[in-house]
């Protein structure tokens, strides 16, 4: 006698709505004291990630966007008090910081926002520490998404701990884990924008949606390869999230087969550049011509920027 066990039903994963969200962007590559290295402005990420997540549908007055001098550590902790104070229950808050995090002399991790000097992070830096009383104040039916572009940034994931124990579902996913530096290119960040965009290849399951995790897997992947360096993901108060559509591949890039005879698209492979130098690359897709050898489809990021070229799979 056989008897049919049940299948059992998967929860459903929640989605993101942005409706209901409300996003702080902070982003600080000048500094004015002179010991801090200052980035390069150009194509700056944090604009992008903003412009990413204004074409989502996040209405403009739950929107605060602070760069450089705008960033300070007063400006950031009141723009986070008053969307915290303002938002009904229900909503989603995103958090992200992007810059320098160090420790000061209490070993105490702080970010650094455009007004800190080293000499003096105790009273200058922005303590990820000072957010949790600040979120702490919301409640079960919220969600907070803390992010970070900076070194050490995983320390982000003891916030999002501490405010999932209080009863405030949280995640937090990094640049870095607590203990590793930050590379210098916004490698992580760009896995952000492409993830808000739909971008199909982040779409490992290709089931039409991108989800929380599957960004994790995108930066993780991307910092290891492009960086060698992990990220941090804590996924502690919400398992998972849908957090865009998938939205369809570029005509060029569909018509591309999905693999070569040795690499698939979204492999991580070493190839020569157009400028002669090696470099990570990831496979987009392979080409096959009559009378030609297999050419794979390659992308290249640098900095900011993103480059395709092409490389014979042999």
């Amino acid at each position: 006698l056989l008897l049919a066990t049940p299948a059992r039903a998967t929860p459903a994963v929640p989605t993101w709505d942005p409706a209901t969200t409300w996003a702080l962007v902070a982003g600080v590559v000048r500094w004015r004291d002179p010991s801090l290295e200052r980035f390069d402005a150009h194509h700056r990420k944090d604009l992008e990630l903003m412009a990413a997540l204004t074409e989502r549908g996040i209405p403009e007055a739950q929107r605060k966007l602070l760069i450089d001098r705008q960033a300070t550590r007063a400006s950031v902790l009141a723009a986070l008090d008053f969307q915290v104070a303002t938002a009904p229950a229900g909503s989603t808050f995103i958090v992200y910081f992007e810059g320098h995090g160090l420790y000061d002399e209490a070993h105490q991790y702080v970010l650094a926002t455009s007004d800190t000097h080293t000499e003096h992070l105790d009273s200058t830096g922005l303590p990820v520490a000072s957010l949790l009383p600040l979120l702490a104040v919301r409640g079960s039916t919220d969600r907070v998404l803390l992010l970070g572009d900076a070194c050490y940034s995983g320390h982000l994931a003891g916030i999002a701990l501490a405010l999932s124990y209080l009863g405030v579902p949280a995640v937090s996913l990094t640049s870095a884990n607590e203990v590793s530096a930050s590379s210098e290119n916004w490698t992580y960040t760009q896995a952000l924008i492409d993830a808000l965009r739909g971008r199909a290849i982040i779409d490992r399951d290709r089931d039409g949606r991108i989800l929380l995790s599957e960004v994790a897997d995108e930066a993780r992947a991307a910092m290891r390869y492009r960086e060698g360096q992990p990220i941090g993901y804590a996924p502690i108060g919400f398992p998972d999230l849908v957090f865009a559509p998938t939205a369809a591949w570029p005509a060029d890039q569909q018509a591309l087969d999905l693999k070569g005879e040795t690499f698939a698209r979204g492999d991580w492979v070493v190839a020569r550049r157009l400028d002669g130098e090696r470099g990570i690359a990831r496979v987009i897709g392979a080409k096959r011509e009559e009378g030609r050898p297999l050419r794979l489809r390659l992308e290249y990021y640098d900095y900011t920027d993103r480059a395709f070229g092409w490389a014979r799979e042999d």
